[in-house]
């Protein structure tokens, strides 16, 4: 029983890490948000450096919880097939069972914020990328195919390049 606890304990330490790591990652991507709107590039590359410094720590963190989770289930002898964070509180002690769904929730809670966070972040990215775009267009004049009006009001197509502000192409 002793190595159960143990075990139960350091589970414990990993996900309340995580829950840091992941804490982390929510403020960076916020402050990534911010950083957009400035159109600072280099705030943006130090912003995701931080996150994928974050990240990898993350992924180390999951991998030991991985084990002790593992650990915990040969304990108990429950299958690792499809197991959930839920299963585990189950047949745990009381005393763990109520600190393990505090984290699993607190832990949820932080996930849901990071997904919600990373798709305002992914709209404000493409938005950005497809007004950059659309000025480049104008600016080299790729969209030529404008149309004028004749004498009486229809519509012709007129060639060359008079929508261009540059004259020449890079």
């Amino acid at each position: 029983m002793e190595q159960m606890e143990e075990n139960l304990n350091n589970l414990i330490a990993i996900v309340g890490k995580e829950i840091n790591y992941n804490t982390q990652l929510r403020d960076l991507l916020l402050q990534e948000q911010e950083i957009l709107m400035s159109s600072d590039a280099a705030a943006i590359e130090a912003n995701i450096k931080e996150q994928d410094y974050v990240i990898e720590n993350i992924k180390k963190l999951e991998e030991k919880r991985k084990e002790y989770v593992v650990e915990i289930l040969k304990n108990n002898n429950i299958s690792e097939k499809n197991i959930t964070f839920k299963d585990i509180i189950q047949v745990v002690d009381s005393e763990y069972s109520d600190k393990l769904y505090k984290l699993a929730e607190e832990f949820k809670s932080v996930v849901i914020n990071i997904i919600k966070l990373n798709e305002n972040n992914k709209y404000m990215i493409e938005t950005g990328l497809e007004f950059l775009e659309e000025n480049i267009k104008v600016f080299y004049g790729a969209n030529e195919k404008e149309l004028f009006y004749k004498k009486g009001g229809k519509k012709r197509k007129e060639k060359g390049n008079s929508f261009r502000i540059v004259d020449r192409k890079v």
